[in-house]
């Protein structure tokens, strides 16, 4: 695997342990973080891609219910124009191979990949999945005091 996407999957990985000790200290014994996990995709197929790169393999039954794994690793650039007419990005590079950014757009490089199930079937795209997960943890965080 990447190690960059192995970096990132590893920290998704560690969060359930991190989270439940400060719920723990903070008085919020009765909180399930995996209960949280299993209940939501991105992060429950964050934490399986994470066992399976951990242990090679899923022995037992997948937080997502599949068994995830990541191809075609890669990293692209991505632009995005603002959601008004006459929006523009124009992207170069420059001397060094520094990148010249102009308009009012945003360019940046992602890193990202195909996310598969066991039969070959894409279930979407691994920093399309970061987001979300992201989305899910911050909001199971907030609303455990944790922001």
């Amino acid at each position: 695997m990447d190690k960059d996407a192995n970096s990132v999957i590893a920290e998704f990985m560690g969060l359930p342990d991190r989270v439940q000790s400060w719920l723990r200290t903070h008085g919020h014994r009765d909180v399930d973080v995996y209960a949280f996990i299993k209940a939501h995709r991105a992060a429950a197929l964050m934490q399986d891609l994470g066992n399976t790169d951990k242990h090679g393999r899923l022995d037992k039954r997948p937080y997502s219910g599949l068994k995830p794994k990541l191809t075609n690793v890669k990293r692209v650039a991505k632009f995005q124009t603002q959601a008004r007419r006459g929006s523009w990005i124009q992207y170069q590079m420059g001397p060094g191979g520094q990148p010249i950014v102009s308009g009012d757009g945003k360019a940046s490089l992602v890193l990202t990949g195909d996310v598969l199930d066991e039969n070959g079937q894409k279930l979407g795209e691994l920093d399309a999945i970061i987001e979300q997960a992201l989305s899910e943890w911050e909001a199971f965080l907030g609303s455990n005091g944790l922001s």
